[in-house]
């Protein structure tokens, strides 16, 4: 898939495995393992990822992350432009 910004093309969400899967596994801890299970066969799991981590979402799993991993990656790039 070519380049896209994924918060302004949401053409991506066309394509994404958790289309038509109740989007409660996505919100739910006790699901957390099946939901990033769906995103782990995902062709646009990086997409998704991006989208989350730009906007931001505070919940759920997105691109296979859950909050607390996103979290870690956000803080993690906000460390390393600092350091550029």
């Amino acid at each position: 898939m070519e380049s896209i910004d994924p918060v302004s093309d949401l053409s991506w969400k066309e394509l994404a495995k958790c289309r038509g899967i109740d989007p409660s596994i996505f919100y739910d801890d006790i699901n957390a393992e099946e939901a990033k299970s769906v995103c782990e066969k995902c062709g646009v799991a990086a997409l998704c990822l991006a989208y989350a981590l730009r906007r931001p979402e505070d919940f759920g799993i997105w691109g296979g992350k859950d909050e607390r991993e996103r979290r870690k990656m956000r803080k993690f790039n906000a460390q390393a432009g600092e350091s550029a």
